[in-house]
């Protein structure tokens, strides 16, 4: 669906986020996205400002769901985190 990126005070790109529909054909029901895939050099809170982008995005263009899921064996929360209602 859409892509979002984080720079810094320079311009040099430093993490992405891909959004498109939810992987599990269940949770694909018209106003849910997910954020299937990020990626960042390490730079601290880069993640938590891609998600947030990601999640203003989605609500802008009328969904009411985003998911992530983190798998096994990557750094980041045990468990799948959810925004919105």
């Amino acid at each position: 669906m859409f892509a979002v990126g984080a720079a810094d005070e320079t311009g040099i790109l430093r993490a992405v986020a891909i959004v498109g529909r939810p992987v599990a054909r269940h949770l694909d029901d018209g106003t849910t996205l997910e954020v299937t895939r990020t990626a960042s050099d390490g730079t601290r809170n880069a993640n938590s400002l891609l998600y947030g982008a990601s999640w203003r995005a989605a609500k802008a263009l009328g969904y009411r769901r985003l998911i992530t899921f983190t798998q096994e064996g990557e750094s980041g929360p045990p468990c799948a985190a959810r925004a919105g209602t």
